[in-house]
């Protein structure tokens, strides 16, 4: 099984998720998630730092069926949270 993983995840959660990540025959990013994280180095360093990270990741280009999937996942993930906080 493949995980598309998220630029919140990466940045904020990966601690955490990595167990949970580590779970996946192959992770993924988008090329959103991509640009995302390397928009956010503060210093050259930081942007060779997370580009030697991300080359861990398979890419996934942006297209209309990626783009429906991730609406999909969306939408489960706050119809969870919501459930979970009601």
């Amino acid at each position: 099984m493949n995980a598309l993983i998220d630029s919140d995840v990466l940045l904020d959660g990966y601690a955490s998720a990595a167990g949970e990540i580590a779970r996946y025959r192959e992770c993924c990013v988008s090329i959103i998630s991509w640009m995302e994280l390397l928009a956010g180095a503060r210093t050259q360093a930081d942007e060779d730092v997370r580009r030697r990270f991300l080359a861990h990741f398979r890419v996934v280009p942006l297209t209309p069926p990626v783009a429906e999937e991730a609406v999909t996942l969306l939408w489960r993930a706050t119809l969870a949270s919501n459930f979970s906080s009601a």
